[in-house]
Parts: C-alpha cells; sequence; structure tokens
C-alpha cells in the first residue's frame, strides 16, 4: 500500500452537491433568483403542488417515544378539526384526544413494549383528511422535554443518563444540560436532527463543573451527516455539562432535534457493502463502540424487493444499525486482495463480477486485471459514496502496457426526484459510472482510489465490471410537482420558502368519493420492458385500477378511488413493480427470470432556506380519507356489456360537497377507435345521467380505460372543480370462433372432422365464410360456409387421390369474415398442425 504524498491528478477538492467534504466555515450558496430573504442560506428548490385544505404538522413535542409508555403528544399545526385517529409504525396507538383545536391537539399515545426501535413517519387523520408527515424516534432511553431558559453553562437544565432529550432549537438559541458522570464511564452523546427531518446542524461541546472545554464534536461521522456524535471516557466522577447549538445559529419553531445520552452501541466500518441475490452473505461491522467485530448474516436467498437498505444487527447492547447501506447484485462477487497497488500486481477477475474492497489508508490504490476482446463492451460501477461510504472514488483504465485509455470521476444523476423540493442544480455522486469498449483484444486494468488520497478501515467500496444488466428502481411521487418559481413573483417568494414546512406533502388523502393520484418513476438500469404494479394493503373502501410503466416509458399515474360511503380511515399501503425477463442474465449473474422491486417514496421534511431540505425515504405510501365528501365525485359503469357493432349504456353518478349547487358537465376522453358516446350534462338536483355507447366492427375487442370527466363550476371561484374516473371496461367480439384441437391427422384417402365452436355476443344475420391456407397437396375441405345461428360447426377435412403421407406437421391458416350491412367483419385468424398419414 501507498503511504506516502496524496495524487491528485491536478484536480482541486471542493466542496460539491452530493459529495461534501465538511469544512471547519460555514460555505454561502448561490441565491435561488436572488428571491430569499437576507440572512438566510439558501436552498434551490423546486416545491410541489399540495392541497391547502389538509390538516398540516409543524412540530411534533416530543419527538421521541419511549417502549412501554404512555405519554401526552403535543401537536401544532393546522386544521386539526375532527382528529380522530393517527397513522404509526406498529406498536404506536392512539388511546384518546386530550384536547382538539384548530392549530394545536393534545393526544394520549400508548407505545407498545415491543414497538420497534428507529425513525418513523407520524400521520393525523382529521375532518379534512391525512396531514403531512413529521418523523418520531422510538427508543428504549427514558425522555425529558428541554425547558428554556437554559441557554448559559450556569442555566443547564439537569438530566440522569441514560436518557433522550427532546428539544427545538430556534435562531440563535444554545442548550445545556448537567449530569453526572462515573470515573471510567463512556458516555455517547448522540444528536438526532436531520434524521428527524430538522435542518439544524448541531455542533456538542463538552465541559466540566468550571466549564472548562473537555471536547468538541468534529467534522460529523459519514452515517450519520450531517447529524453529529462525540464520545467521552471521564477520568473522574463529578458534575459535567454538554452545550448545544447549530452550526450557523439558525432555526425555526419547528427546528427539532433529539439528543441521545448514555451507552450508545455504534459501529465505525462495515464490510461488505453488498452481496449477490440468492446468496446468504456475512457482514462486518468493527469500530465505534464495538470491543470486537461483530458479524451479521444478510439472508438475499428469498424474494428481494430493495436494491439497497439499512441492515440492523443484533449488538451486545441491542439492536446495532449498520454505518452505511447494504447494496444487492446480480454479478458473481470477489474480494479484494492486497498486494494490488500497481498495474504489474492487478489482482486479476473475471467479468462480470463485483470486487468488494477497501482504501484501507491514505494514498492506498487497488487494482483489477480483466480481458476483453475487440469491440468488448463493459460498464465500470462504482458503488461507496451513495451507500455511505466517506471514499470520493476514481478510476482509471490502462492496457496492459500502462497506457492510459479512460477515467472517470463524479457523475450526474437523473430520475431520483424527491416529491416536493429537490435542487435546481444538476445532482452529482461521488460515485463514477463508465462505459469501456475495448480498442483491441487483451488485458486491461482498471485502478479505484480517493480522489484526495483519504484512506481507512471505512473507506469500503463495490466495483462491478460487467455489462448492463436488467434492473431497475422505482419511486413514487404523491401529487405532482409544478413548475420553477417564477422569477416575476418576487415579492411572494420570499414569503413562501419561509412559511413552507412540508404541509399536505408525502401522503395520499383522498375526499369521501374523491380521486388521488401516484406517480410512479422507474429508474431503469438495462430493461427496458414492462414493469406490471401493483398495491398491497388497500382498506376495502378504496380501488385502484392495474397500472403499467410500458416499455421505454419511464412514468405513469396510479388513480386511487374513494368509495362515496367510504368510512374515515388511514393505512400504509405498498406499491410493488414486477417485470418478466425474456433471456438469461449471462454467465456470472443469478438465474431470475422475474424482477420484483418495491416502489420507494423518499419524504422532504423541509423546505426552508436554511441548510437545505432534508430527506428520508420510506417503502409505504401513507394513505387516509377524509370524514367529508370531495367537492365534485364522479363515478360510471356500465349496466351490461359492451359488443362489436353493439350498444351499452353507460351510468354517470356525481356528487357535489354540501352546499355546492350546479350543472356538471361530462365528457369522455381517451375514447378507442371505433366506439362513440351521446354528449351529456348532469342539471343541478340531480346526481345521475345515462349515456348511450355505440361501437362499430372496428372498435377492437379487449380491454380499454374510458375517462369520464365531470366539470361544476360554482360561483365565487375563479377555476371550477373538475374531477375524473378512469373505466376499464372490456369490449366483447360480435363473434369468435374457437378450434378444438390444435393438431390433426388425416389418413390418405380419408376425412377426419375439425370441430369448431362459435361463440355469438350479438345478433348476426349473415353466414360466417372460411377460407384456408397451407394445406397440404391433394387436401381439400368439404363446406366452408357456417350458416347463422350455428354454434358447432365440423369443418371437414379430405385427404385425396393426390395427398401422400408425411411426416411433416403443416400449419393451416383458417380465415373467417362475414359481413354486417355494407361493412365487413374479419375475425382473427387461426392456426392448426396438420399431418397426413398412411392409409389404412
Amino acid at each position: 500500500m501507498h503511504s506516502i504524498g496524496i495524487r491528485r491528478r491536478n484536480r482541486v477538492c471542493c466542496f460539491r452537491t452530493g459529495c461534501r467534504r465538511w469544512l471547519a466555515f460555514p460555505l454561502a450558496a448561490a441565491l435561488l433568483g436572488g428571491l430569499l430573504a437576507p440572512g438566510h442560506a439558501a436552498a434551490q428548490v423546486l416545491i410541489q403542488q399540495t392541497r391547502g385544505d389538509l390538516p398540516a404538522i409543524t412540530r411534533l413535542v416530543p419527538a421521541g417515544f419511549q417502549r412501554g409508555t404512555t405519554l401526552e403528544l403535543v401537536i401544532e399545526g393546522l386544521r386539526f378539526d375532527g382528529l380522530h385517529a393517527i397513522l404509526a409504525p406498529p406498536g404506536i396507538r392512539l388511546v384518546k384526544p386530550a384536547a382538539i383545536e384548530e392549530k394545536q391537539a393534545r393526544l394520549e399515545i400508548e407505545v407498545a413494549a415491543d414497538a420497534p426501535a428507529g425513525i418513523f413517519p407520524f400521520h393525523v387523520l382529521c375532518k379534512a383528511g391525512l396531514s403531512n408527515p413529521k418523523l418520531i424516534r422510538i427508543d428504549e432511553f427514558p425522555q425529558i422535554v428541554e425547558q428554556e431558559d437554559n441557554n448559559e453553562l450556569g442555566q443547564a437544565t439537569p438530566v440522569s443518563l441514560p436518557c433522550a432529550v427532546n428539544a427545538t432549537m430556534t435562531a440563535t438559541d444554545v442548550d445545556c444540560f448537567r449530569f453526572e458522570a462515573a470515573a471510567g464511564q463512556h458516555v455517547v452523546f448522540d444528536v438526532e436532527a436531520h434524521r428527524l427531518g430538522s435542518p439544524i446542524r448541531p455542533v456538542v461541546t463538552l465541559f466540566d463543573a468550571q466549564g472548562r472545554q473537555l471536547a468538541a464534536s468534529g467534522a460529523p461521522p459519514a452515517d450519520i451527516r450531517p447529524d453529529n456524535r462525540l464520545e467521552y471516557t471521564f477520568a473522574n466522577p463529578g458534575t459535567y455539562i454538554v452545550r448545544l447549538h447549530d452550526l450557523t445559529f439558525e432555526g425555526a419553531d419547528f427546528s427539532v432535534y433529539y439528543l441521545r445520552m448514555g451507552g450508545i452501541q455504534f459501529a465505525a466500518s462495515m464490510f461488505p457493502l453488498g452481496g449477490q441475490r440468492g446468496t446468504k452473505v456475512p457482514v462486518t461491522l468493527s469500530g465505534g463502540t464495538l470491543a470486537q467485530d461483530l458479524v451479521h448474516l444478510v439472508d438475499l436467498s428469498g424474494e428481494v424487493p430493495w436494491s439497497r437498505t439499512r441492515i440492523v444487527a443484533q449488538g451486545p447492547g441491542g439492536p446495532l444499525a449498520a454505518p452505511a447501506l447494504f447494496a444487492v447484485g446480480g454479478h458473481a462477487e470477489a474480494f479484494e486482495q492486497e498486494p494490488n497497488d500497481e498495474a504489474p500486481e492487478a489482482q486479476a477477475v473475471t467479468a462480470p463480477v463485483t470486487i468488494n474492497g477497501r482504501i484501507q489508508q491514505p494514498g492506498d490504490r487497488d487494482s483489477f486485471a480483466f480481458d476483453l476482446p475487440a469491440g468488448g463492451r463493459v460498464t465500470l460501477r462504482v458503488l461507496a459514496h451513495d451507500l455511505g461510504s466517506p471514499l470520493d472514488s476514481f478510476i482509471t483504465i490502462t492496457d496492459a502496457s500502462g497506457t492510459e485509455l479512460a477515467t472517470a470521476d463524479d457523475r450526474e444523476t437523473t430520475g431520483r426526484e424527491p416529491p416536493v423540493v429537490r435542487s435546481v442544480a444538476p445532482q452529482a455522486s461521488c460515485d463514477p459510472l463508465l462505459d469501456f469498449t475495448a480498442p483491441a483484444a487483451g488485458k486491461f486494468v482498471v485502478t479505484i482510489e480517493d480522489r484526495s488520497g483519504f484512506g481507512g478501515p471505512n473507506y469500503a467500496y463495490r466495483l462491478e465490471v460487467a455489462p448492463q444488466h436488467a434492473d431497475f428502481e422505482l419511486l413514487a411521487q404523491p401529487g405532482r410537482a409544478i413548475q420553477a418559481p417564477n422569477p416575476q413573483a418576487a415579492q411572494q417568494q420570499p414569503q413562501v420558502l419561509n412559511e413552507f414546512s412540508g404541509a399536505g406533502t408525502g401522503a395520499l388523502s383522498i375526499d369521501r368519493g374523491g380521486t388521488a393520484t401516484v406517480v410512479v418513476r422507474a429508474i431503469r438500469n438495462g430493461y427496458n420492458g414492462p414493469i406490471e404494479l401493483a398495491v398491497e394493503g388497500l382498506p376495502a373502501s378504496v380501488q385502484v385500477g392495474p397500472a403499467v410503466i410500458a416499455a421505454g416509458q419511464n412514468e405513469t399515474v396510479l388513480a386511487f378511488n374513494a368509495d362515496f360511503e367510504a368510512p374515515g380511515t388511514a393505512a400504509f399501503v405498498k406499491i410493488v413493480g414486477r417485470a418478466a425477463l425474456d433471456a438469461a442474465q449471462g454467465p456470472g449473474q443469478a438465474a431470475v427470470s422475474s424482477i420484483v422491486r418495491q416502489v420507494e417514496q423518499p419524504l422532504v421534511l423541509s423546505a426552508l432556506p436554511i441548510n437545505g431540505a432534508v430527506q428520508h425515504e420510506v417503502g409505504m405510501i401513507a394513505l387516509g380519507i377524509s370524514q367529508q365528501g370531495a367537492e365534485l365525485a364522479v363515478r360510471g359503469r356500465l349496466e351490461s356489456p359492451l359488443v362489436q357493432a353493439g350498444t351499452a349504456v353507460l351510468k354517470v353518478t356525481v356528487r357535489r360537497r354540501e352546499g355546492y349547487v350546479g350543472d356538471v358537465a361530462l365528457r369522455l376522453l381517451n375514447i378507442p377507435t371505433g366506439l362513440s358516446a351521446s354528449a351529456a350534462s348532469i342539471p343541478a338536483g340531480s346526481n345521475e345521467v345515462e349515456l348511450q355507447l355505440a361501437g362499430g366492427l372496428d372498435l377492437s375487442p379487449g380491454r380499454h380505460v374510458l375517462l369520464v370527466e365531470g366539470t361544476l363550476a360554482v360561483p365565487d371561484r375563479p377555476e371550477p372543480f373538475v374531477a375524473s374516473f378512469p373505466l376499464d371496461f372490456d369490449v366483447l367480439p360480435l363473434v369468435a370462433l374457437e378450434l378444438a384441437a390444435q393438431q390433426v391427422e388425416v389418413a390418405e384417402q380419408s376425412s377426419t372432422n375439425v370441430d369448431i365452436t362459435v361463440h355469438l355476443h350479438g345478433p348476426l344475420v349473415e353466414p360466417l365464410e372460411l377460407s384456408l391456407s397451407g394445406l397440404p397437396k391433394g387436401v381439400s375441405v368439404a363446406a366452408t360456409t357456417i350458416p347463422p345461428g350455428t354454434e358447432r360447426f365440423a369443418l371437414v377435412i379430405e385427404a385425396g387421390e393426390g395427398a401422400s403421407a408425411s411426416p411433416i406437421r403443416r400449419i393451416v391458416q383458417v380465415k373467417a369474415r362475414t359481413r354486417l350491412g355494407e361493412q365487413v367483419l374479419e375475425l382473427p385468424t387461426m392456426r392448426f398442425a396438420l399431418k397426413v398419414t398412411k392409409g389404412g
């Protein structure tokens, strides 16, 4: 390994989006079009369009819940009228609402002793619908709610270890806490702020009773940044004070933090960072508070719907979250072996392969050699920083003579658009991605290193050397995004950015009879075919039609419809995408015939223009039904099946919210070719109308989706209410034929029958004329006309004198056509395999 110098390749290490090197001084960000309020570091954002009538939670006190206790939870925000339920992780139960007001609610909450530990989204269900999420912490530590004034060391709040402090950090705030420690006691001070959706960047400082500084937190660890952690072993017994503030002394009324103090266990490094699908992978956690390495087995042998996750191992003192994400791959796995610093020492690997390695110390480099034919193509992909490793990797490819052929550093990322807020600037990843084509047959060497020469046991990576393989990820976005802020609205923009706290976002709220949508986006990686979506865990009163992300497309919209009389309820639902693979994945990859991926939703918890937005990914969608009817709700159903060249009645029902009156104008969208409908509207005072649908012979049989749209103009409102309902319906063929056999044999100088069943769904007065092609020489058919009203018909196959036996089966095509007035209807072609055998 190299132990000297830092190889910079004439590059300057700088502060970059997605690859932050935490500096000692805050960096100023560019203003968003000059529209941000003075005194704030800018966050370039796009705001998602949301409903303004939903409940909005701005703060929860406390944000931490201790297992096995009952507590009073104070919720601040807007529109809490009719609060009657919560949506929370298992083990959290609403005992009763203690007091409900428009802007504040006090709830009695029970936390089961076996409630899962960790950070989870929390919603309330009110008369107006489901609120935005706020994150809560479920913990085993006793809980304390901070009380001001404790800004000075002499005013420190007394606490007993172990404990967890729930607090809010307003602008310029400083919080101090006093505690007793024993000689030799090791205490970890872990601040969860960003992890709870708060924009503050905590700084922790430890003092003795006389005010002398003992220790201070430095650069945040990679696995929890921009949160922070400080650990200290006390040499002497006595009284000590811990002080906490924001790095730039900025905050807000809802900038919460959660300070855990005590014997907290954590690991500093993890290896490997992933494994191959279909296997069981031992993962080693080490460092931090672990006295010895801890091995945790990750089972990837079953269905794995995720591409990366944070594993939780059982540590010596309880659950222990890994310091990095764990990724699942489809290639054979290899492990780096030293020495391999330079090309002559390169470790030989065979593509396709995923190499697990570490840049063990500053200046270390790892090299791997692989063979390619002339024109051979591979994709080299690094997974490190995106999984939580501090490695800022840089890769180089050389040929056998050492000539540099290609390099790769940071790359722009696309597709991952958080639902509420995202940076206007292109997002970057420190993990390189390089497509390489061999200029000639031979051996090639790829070398990976940290771009600034750093290294250590936690600088782990996964390096894939393989052709692009079939895979995809799925992201959900409830609602729809608006365009970038209008620069002309400068006078309104600062207020929007300062007051916006994620209200009404991150959840799917539906009024009774109403509709809400979720955009599902596919991030494709080598798979370009269709992805079928299914929703699991839906309440019985909510329906969602089948949906597919079509081949070559990257998104679709799921429409959720609640019944007119749906009860007010809430649930977490899961969206799963499935795709069938047409071909084997190739050598070195897991043998799979399908891809199953669970949809992830990136929750954005804050859009304040301080320290950027906070993102938290969850695998479930929060869905709630309000206790009020939609402003306008539309439903439609066919009273009878629709047949080619036939008619059917479409019954449309609407509901207006109480107090709304007026005519509802109806129109049909997405009308298939060959279908026509009468125009209609529903007058004030009426809720139903019948539309006549008429199909022609050119209306194709099968499944269709028709969009029924209603528009209601209400006085004193500038825009009308518009509601739509997707109607799935089947079109039956006027007539269909079915062969009784797919393989037929006829002996020389004889005949045989092929039975045909006639399925008639409408009036047919003209005969069906059959024509056959592909018959062997000397073989003919007798009658080829099926009279009207016939349900079964025998097609007589005759092998005459010119027919001779053959081992070959010939494919015979049977076409049928009939007339309906002046129009000709051609039926789908039928086929059977015919073989002539020796006569008896």
